[in-house]
């Protein structure tokens, strides 16, 4: 629209955490606002943050405390009152599949993790592939080159308006053959099978474990609270029973934070394990998770050197390089 005075973009804190660096690669200011008492979008914030402006509200949904956005139409039309965009992160696209879109929620632009929701799943490790679909008219802005469907079959084609190309253009492209084959392996019903079991593990091992957990009902992920245990070192000990350990001390919403994921992946069996260890772990007394891990290949590490005088190569444990 030529509108080139917004450069606002709002943020959630519930929000998935990449979402403010994204914004400030792109040259945004980000706005954050607090969540309500459930954990989800606090509209009064909201009203308050938006303003001529603003461009774009960046959303997780399920947000990252594993809660939906009950009030998502009321907020895709508070942005678009204000001349904003509603962008969606897929992060946590697997509570969803074949259940609901995003754009019949109100979002405009949406990325999908192609290598969390399809094929990976969450907490398997890169490479990763984020493509990005938005509505008609944005289409004509999308980077360039994009895949458009001929007589023929398929050729590369420039957006009237695009941006530019951004990236190489084919990515980790064995990461989509491989969400490809996931798709169509499944089908629609597989797709929408996947999701339940991704919200009744989740929901399951929530039931099991016995750290509170703040924020109900959630789907396919929750944020519990270690309490007096420090959070880095309940994951640290979980080392020591076979157990990956869950992201912690985010998001900060939380004090202590265990957000824990365990995907559509696990059975009964595993996710009993995992529950009997976490209850383990919480009934420790602080040496013995001070220790920890012990049974691991490498010990505790001195996490301030490695943050503060890293050693990115090989070469630097070598005297005569």
């Amino acid at each position: 629209n030529g509108d080139f005075s917004r450069n606002e973009i709002i943020i959630p804190e519930s929000a998935h955490g990449t979402n403010p660096a994204s914004a400030a690669l792109g040259g945004y200011k980000t706005i954050e606002i607090p969540s309500n008492e459930h954990g989800t979008v606090n509209i009064d914030a909201l009203q308050a943050a938006l303003s001529e402006n603003t461009a774009a509200l960046m959303l997780t949904n399920p947000n990252t405390l594993g809660l939906f956005e009950l009030e998502i139409q009321l907020i895709a039309s508070m942005v678009h009152k204000a001349g904003g965009l509603l962008y969606y992160d897929g992060a946590n696209l697997n509570a969803l599949l074949g259940r609901s879109r995003p754009r019949d929620m109100g979002f405009d632009i949406m990325h999908y993790n192609v290598h969390k929701t399809f094929a990976t799943p969450h907490g398997g490790g890169g490479p990763g592939a984020g493509p990005v679909g938005v509505v008609s008219k944005l289409e004509s802005f999308l980077p360039a080159p994009i895949v458009i469907k001929t007589k023929s079959g398929f050729d590369l084609s420039t957006p009237k308006n695009t941006i530019g190309k951004v990236h190489g253009f084919y990515g980790n492209w064995l990461c989509l053959i491989k969400a490809l084959a996931y798709i169509l392996r499944l089908g629609d019903s597989g797709l929408s099978d996947a999701s339940a079991k991704a919200v009744l593990n989740a929901n399951y091992l929530g039931s099991k474990i016995q750290y509170e957990i703040p924020f109900r009902p959630f789907y396919h992920e929750f944020v519990a609270s270690s309490g007096d245990q420090d959070a880095a070192e309940v994951a640290k000990r979980l080392l020591d029973y076979g157990v990956h350990p869950p992201t912690t001390k985010w998001p900060l919403i939380v004090p202590q934070a265990l957000l824990v994921e365990p995907t559509e992946s696990e059975n009964k069996s595993t996710l009993d394990q995992i529950a009997a260890s976490f209850n383990a772990v919480l009934n420790e007394d602080h040496s013995t998770l001070k220790s920890a891990p012990n049974s691991t290949a490498s010990a505790r590490i001195d996490q301030t050197t490695a943050a503060r005088s890293p050693i990115l190569s090989w070469h630097a444990l070598d005297p005569s390089l």
